[in-house]
């Protein structure tokens, strides 16, 4: 798929949907921007998920601009054979926010150290955040086994060319939203992750960024150290209730405390937050977008 024209868009209708490679930092990632009013909402989707897990958020938020980013692997673009770092994540989605400045962050799971990085970096491009069930590693963790890992990230990626194997993917890939939402095994599940998870390279991305968790969650540690949180900036914090019991909560309390943010529990949601409980994203990102709209009127 070519990179789109700068401008592409202008002139477009609401709701017209752009699909389109771009090079953000150093890396070839995949976008899909839907025109609409306000500010750019960046979905950025957890570990090895694709941009379309969005799908019922996006509903929730008919008319407003919104922009999701498939990582490199995802949507079609090459696995860079490598592990991914924090560094290079966020280059890539701070080469996003130039291009749509003054927008919201909505990042799930491992994304949010992502967002929460390329805020720190610049925060001059980032008007809003909402944490989707955001990973919280308040503690460094020696990483494992890294080049052990992208090994077999590597012989997945050869395993995956070859059809029989590559079926594989779509089945792990069920059983993993079912794992982690609250549909059943046997739910009709997004026809897309059939040729989604038989791809070789989105097979590799998707075990080399769970590889990479540890050493990017270090990072972000140290990055705090570093840098100061912007005050004031509007922060929602969600949290799914039945992910990790009340130890998981009190650590995304202890999240929405450091970014000086507000939290709010889903008892009944697990970790897909956007399958199980997608109005509730929506809402938060409305409340941000409603500090936003007070301040510019203000201003």
């Amino acid at each position: 798929m070519a990179e789109a024209p700068a401008g592409a868009m202008d002139g477009a209708q609401p709701g017209a949907i752009l699909e389109c490679d771009a090079v953000l930092g150093a890396r070839t990632a995949h976008l899909t921007i839907e025109r609409g009013e306000g500010p750019p909402l960046i979905l950025i989707s957890g570990c090895g998920m694709p941009s379309y897990v969005w799908d019922p958020v996006v509903r929730h938020l008919p008319g407003r601009q919104i922009v999701r980013l498939d990582r490199p692997g995802m949507g079609g673009t090459p696995w860079p054979d490598q592990l991914p770092t924090l560094a290079e994540e966020t280059d890539t989605l701070i080469g996003l926010a130039e291009q749509h400045p003054g927008g919201v962050f909505v990042a799930h799971s491992m994304a949010s150290f992502h967002a929460e990085a390329a805020v720190r970096r610049r925060p001059e491009l980032v008007a809003g955040l909402v944490l989707v069930d955001g990973s919280a590693e308040p503690a460094v963790r020696k990483p494992i086994g890294e080049g052990a890992w992208l090994a077999v990230a590597r012989a997945a990626e050869w395993a995956a060319q070859h059809r029989p194997l590559a079926a594989l993917g779509p089945v792990v890939d069920r059983i993993t939203v079912t794992a982690q939402s609250r549909r059943r095994l046997l739910d009709p599940m997004d026809s897309r992750s059939l040729t989604t998870y038989a791809s070789a390279d989105a097979v590799a991305s998707v075990i080399t960024e769970w590889a990479g968790y540890r050493r990017q969650a270090n990072d972000l540690l140290q990055l705090r150290a570093e840098t100061r949180w912007p005050i004031g900036l509007p922060v929602e914090v969600i949290t799914a209730g039945r992910a990790g019991g009340g130890r998981w909560v009190a650590a995304q309390r202890e999240l929405a405390e450091l970014l000086g943010g507000n939290q709010t529990v889903l008892p009944d949601s697990r970790h897909l937050v956007m399958l199980d409980e997608p109005h509730r994203i929506a809402s938060a990102t409305e409340q941000v977008l409603a500090v936003i709209a007070e301040r510019t009127e203000r201003s």
